[in-house]
């Protein structure tokens, strides 16, 4: 079952360009090479696990890249099908002289590459100034005594059930968990006089600090809900350059609009802060100010690549935009392409991406589909991979007894992992690629 599902795959990326994240990592003391592609078949954009395999010793970027060349080769998949490939920005990917990238690049020099925006997005919220970082120090502090004693943790309940608190327990803050420092902030807050109450006969010191602290706790709480708000958007399949880009300038931008507000002591849009702006002195304000701004500059330095990237509005909107937007060379195409009504209807019901999206429009207007092609085809993250990697560690913690190092069961993960190629060929049958 697994290789039928795998040949028809493989059949599909022999005659489609593509664009791929790679990761190779597993818990443990074995490495897995791991491979999704995306690309477009049909009227849809399609992502799927490709290449599943062991690495027998290491990972470096040109035993990963012989793998997959080898993979390619072996299938007869041109390597020039390759538009795109994103990755987690690991120095085995991205290293200037042996890194994944490298190589690729000397086969396709013009190939689109790209550092997972999830993982850059995560970077810049561990930037913390040191007051900052001192303040969350302490809920992790203070989490960690409730959350390691089943005691601690069972006294606390009870003290969160006769206040009456909405919630009776605290989320741990794991660093590796992208969602984590927000929830673990929010929830800390929502129970801050009880947490504050079991420290003040346990650990006073501690309680005292936490007081103190209050007004930074607020501050990083409504902040990482807002990361946590844009981390969300920046997940998922189908996600493309555009969107992203609209993201990322949205959040950017509004980090300036909140310095500023912040300046002129205006805090609305930060609502658990709102609510203590009495209690504020103006050296807090200027610490969160500051932070918001060096968060604003590291934003703008991390995603430089994203926000230089060209998307003329006649992409976005084709039916309103200028003629003169469009290059000379493809003007007359264009205009032939707005005209349809046919495609049109499609614009309307359902926008930008499926309009573009349609193998009419791929068929008929080659040019503009090659000139636009690569803001849909590329990942602008290494989400898939990453979800990928779970299914498969889920996989080993329920089936125990699978040996890794064995073909069969890796082709097991392939099957366990690929659930939507059936759907997908049959469309493949449908709609020919091109």
């Amino acid at each position: 079952m697994g290789e039928c599902l795998e040949k028809k795959q493989i059949t599909l990326m022999c005659t489609n360009l593509f664009s791929i994240q790679v990761e190779s990592t597993l818990p443990g003391n074995k490495c897995l090479l791991l491979l999704c592609v995306r690309m477009v078949v049909g009227d849809k954009t399609y992502e799927e696990l490709a290449i599943s395999q062991l690495m027998e010793t290491h990972s470096t970027g040109q035993l990963v890249f012989n793998k997959i060349k080898n993979y390619l080769e072996s299938n007869k998949i041109p390597l020039e099908n390759i538009i795109g490939i994103a990755t987690d920005g690991a120095p085995s990917m991205v290293g200037r002289l042996v890194g994944l990238i490298t190589f690729f690049k000397k086969v396709n020099p013009n190939l689109f590459t790209i550092h997972c925006v999830i993982h850059r997005q995560h970077l810049v919220a561990k930037k913390l100034s040191n007051h900052l970082h001192t303040s969350l120090n302490l809920v992790i502090k203070a989490v960690n005594k409730i959350k390691r004693h089943g005691l601690q943790t069972r006294l606390f309940k009870e003290l969160c059930n006769v206040n009456e608190e909405e919630f009776d327990n605290l989320i741990l803050h794991t660093e590796v968990r992208w969602l984590s420092k927000g929830n673990c902030l929010e929830r800390f807050l929502a129970v801050f006089d009880t947490v504050v109450e079991f420290f003040s006969t346990k650990n006073r010191e501690l309680s005292i600090k936490l007081q103190e602290r209050k007004n930074d706790i607020a501050y990083m709480s409504d902040l990482y809900g807002k990361f946590n708000v844009l981390n969300k958007l920046l997940q998922g399949k189908n996600l493309n350059l555009i969107k992203v880009k609209a993201s990322l300038t949205s959040f950017t931008n509004k980090l300036e609009m909140f310095e500023r507000n912040f300046r002129k002591d205006q805090f609305c849009q930060f609502s658990s802060l709102e609510n203590l702006k009495h209690q504020l002195s103006k050296d807090e304000v200027e610490i969160y100010a500051s932070h918001l701004k060096e968060l604003k500059l590291d934003m703008v330095h991390r995603f430089k690549d994203i926000f230089q990237l060209n998307v003329p509005n006649w992409i976005v909107s084709p039916f309103e935009a200028s003629l003169d937007e469009v290059k000379v060379e493809l003007q007359e195409n264009f205009i032939e392409l707005i005209a349809d009504p046919e495609l049109k209807v499609k614009f309307l019901r359902f926008g930008y991406e499926s309009f573009w999206l349609q193998e009419k429009v791929r068929q008929q207007y080659p040019d503009i589909w090659e000139e636009i092609s690569l803001l849909f085809i590329a990942f602008p993250s290494s989400y898939v991979v990453e979800k990928a990697f779970s299914s498969v560690i889920n996989v080993l913690n329920k089936r125990s007894n699978l040996d890794i190092c064995k073909g069969g069961d890796l082709r097991l993960y392939l099957t366990e992992l690929k659930p939507n190629i059936e759907m997908l060929a049959s469309s493949h049958q449908a709609h020919p690629s091109h």
